[in-house]
């Protein structure tokens, strides 16, 4: 069985009377752009010359959009370095909100059932260096791979203002 935006809505209203969703703002509230590249060489360019526009898009300070190049570059450099086999693939996700950019980056990795992988620390990651660049950093490990996820806000005088 599958549902359909229709019976989200019904179900809201049900539970939470007050709130009202509609299609269109879910929309707007949240731009996604995806993308999937290889572990090669220099990969990491093409997704840092992709964020660079959408951190324009978000009004950034430049500031904001350096740090966040820089921690895009490193995740991919970092994750590079954690795939198994260069037919690996990083999944990158970039979503924006009217008050912050979110940065979802998977690895997935073939590991084999009787060669478990042991997870590698932060140092592996450089967490400390992420965390510097962006306002939070977290690492999550499944059975297949390894998850960052970034946030990024914007500044306080721009959420002010705006």
């Amino acid at each position: 069985m599958t549902s359909s935006w229709g019976q989200f809505k019904i179900l809201v209203n049900r539970l939470a009377p007050t709130c009202q969703i509609s299609e269109q703002g879910m929309a707007r509230e949240l731009t996604t752009f995806e993308m999937v590249i290889p572990v090669t060489e220099d990969s990491e360019l093409v997704p840092v010359r992709a964020l660079e526009q959408i951190a324009e898009n978000f009004n950034f300070e430049d500031k904001a959009k350096g740090q966040i190049r820089m921690a895009v570059m490193e995740a991919c450099i970092n994750a590079k370095e954690y795939a198994l086999s260069p037919g690996d693939r990083i999944h990158l996700r970039f979503q924006g909100k009217a008050e912050a950019l979110l940065i979802g980056l998977r690895v997935e990795s073939f590991v084999p059932k009787d060669k478990p992988r042991a997870k590698p620390t932060g140092e592996v990651w450089n967490l400390k260096l992420l965390r510097s660049l962006m306002d939070e950093a977290r690492i999550s490990y499944g059975p297949c791979g390894v998850e960052l996820s970034m946030t990024k806000y914007l500044s306080k005088t721009l959420t002010q203002a705006g």
